[in-house]
Protein backbone atom coordinates (compact mmCIF):
# COMPACT_ATOMS: atom_id res chain seq x y z
CA UNK A 1 0.00 0.00 0.00
CA UNK A 2 0.86 3.66 -0.79
CA UNK A 3 0.55 4.77 3.04
CA UNK A 4 3.10 1.84 4.31
CA UNK A 5 5.69 2.46 1.80
CA UNK A 6 5.62 6.07 2.66
CA UNK A 7 6.28 5.01 6.28
CA UNK A 8 9.14 3.06 5.13
CA UNK A 9 10.99 5.37 2.97
CA UNK A 10 10.51 8.02 6.07
CA UNK A 11 11.45 5.41 8.46
CA UNK A 12 14.88 6.12 8.03
CA UNK A 13 14.21 9.86 9.75
CA UNK A 14 13.21 8.84 12.93
CA UNK A 15 12.12 11.41 15.41
CA UNK A 16 14.41 12.13 18.72
CA UNK A 17 12.55 9.99 21.18
CA UNK A 18 13.70 6.53 20.67
CA UNK A 19 10.93 3.42 20.76
CA UNK A 20 13.68 1.86 23.89
CA UNK A 21 12.77 5.25 25.48
CA UNK A 22 9.46 5.10 25.14
CA UNK A 23 9.48 1.69 26.19
CA UNK A 24 11.35 2.61 29.39
CA UNK A 25 9.00 5.38 30.01
CA UNK A 26 5.42 3.18 29.89
CA UNK A 27 7.03 0.52 32.41
CA UNK A 28 7.86 3.14 34.60
CA UNK A 29 5.27 5.21 34.38
CA UNK A 30 2.37 1.97 34.39
CA UNK A 31 4.97 -0.80 35.25
CA UNK A 32 4.61 -4.13 33.25
CA UNK A 33 0.43 -4.47 33.27
CA UNK A 34 0.54 -1.83 30.04
CA UNK A 35 -2.54 -1.61 28.29
CA UNK A 36 -3.16 -1.24 24.64
CA UNK A 37 -4.63 2.15 25.28
CA UNK A 38 -2.56 3.56 27.51
CA UNK A 39 0.35 2.99 24.55
CA UNK A 40 -2.29 4.44 22.08
CA UNK A 41 -2.47 7.20 24.06
CA UNK A 42 1.07 7.74 24.49
CA UNK A 43 1.73 7.35 20.92
CA UNK A 44 -0.09 9.65 20.05
CA UNK A 45 0.75 12.09 22.03
CA UNK A 46 4.52 12.00 21.39
CA UNK A 47 3.56 10.90 17.68
CA UNK A 48 6.61 13.34 16.23
CA UNK A 49 9.01 12.81 18.25
CA UNK A 50 8.41 9.36 18.36
CA UNK A 51 8.76 8.96 14.40
CA UNK A 52 10.27 11.59 12.72
CA UNK A 53 6.69 12.11 11.10
CA UNK A 54 3.99 15.14 11.20
CA UNK A 55 0.11 15.25 12.64
CA UNK A 56 -0.71 14.66 8.88
CA UNK A 57 0.92 11.41 8.28
CA UNK A 58 -0.87 9.87 11.40
CA UNK A 59 -2.88 7.20 9.78
CA UNK A 60 -6.41 6.35 11.16
CA UNK A 61 -6.52 3.01 9.74
CA UNK A 62 -4.17 1.31 10.96
CA UNK A 63 -0.69 1.02 9.28
CA UNK A 64 2.27 2.07 11.88
CA UNK A 65 5.65 3.48 11.58
CA UNK A 66 8.45 0.20 12.67
CA UNK A 67 8.85 2.42 15.62
CA UNK A 68 5.04 1.62 17.06
CA UNK A 69 5.54 -1.81 16.01
CA UNK A 70 8.86 -2.26 17.90
CA UNK A 71 6.96 -0.84 20.82
CA UNK A 72 3.84 -3.20 20.51
CA UNK A 73 6.30 -6.12 20.37
CA UNK A 74 8.38 -5.74 23.18
CA UNK A 75 5.64 -4.59 25.25
CA UNK A 76 3.44 -7.81 24.12
CA UNK A 77 0.39 -5.77 22.81
CA UNK A 78 -2.01 -7.45 20.45
CA UNK A 79 -2.08 -5.85 17.56
CA UNK A 80 -5.77 -5.59 17.05
CA UNK A 81 -6.24 -4.53 20.50
CA UNK A 82 -3.89 -1.29 19.84
CA UNK A 83 -5.83 -0.38 16.37
CA UNK A 84 -8.89 -0.13 18.29
CA UNK A 85 -7.64 1.69 20.76
CA UNK A 86 -5.51 3.90 18.31
CA UNK A 87 -9.21 4.13 16.86
CA UNK A 88 -10.74 5.80 20.13
CA UNK A 89 -7.57 8.05 20.33
CA UNK A 90 -7.66 9.44 17.07
CA UNK A 91 -11.50 9.73 17.00
CA UNK A 92 -11.13 12.77 19.65
CA UNK A 93 -8.22 13.93 18.34
CA UNK A 94 -7.65 17.44 15.97
CA UNK A 95 -4.38 17.99 15.38
CA UNK A 96 -4.69 17.03 11.69
CA UNK A 97 -3.16 20.41 10.79
CA UNK A 98 0.74 20.77 12.28
CA UNK A 99 0.53 24.04 14.72
CA UNK A 100 3.26 25.07 12.44
CA UNK A 101 1.08 25.05 9.40
CA UNK A 102 -0.68 28.26 8.56
CA UNK A 103 -3.35 28.84 6.10
CA UNK A 104 -3.18 31.27 3.05
CA UNK A 105 -6.73 31.54 2.83
CA UNK A 106 -8.78 34.34 4.78
CA UNK A 107 -11.63 32.90 6.61
CA UNK A 108 -14.58 35.92 6.72
CA UNK A 109 -15.38 35.18 10.30
CA UNK A 110 -12.38 35.65 11.65
CA UNK A 111 -11.29 38.88 9.25
CA UNK A 112 -14.00 41.99 9.78
CA UNK A 113 -13.10 43.84 6.98
CA UNK A 114 -13.78 40.86 4.95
Amino acid sequence: MVRENLYESLNESSGSLSPEEAIEFLRQEYGEEIGADQVASYVDDNWAELTGLTNRDKDEEGYFPNEVEEILDELNIDYDDYSQEWIIVREGAEDWEDEEDTDDEMDPEEDEDY
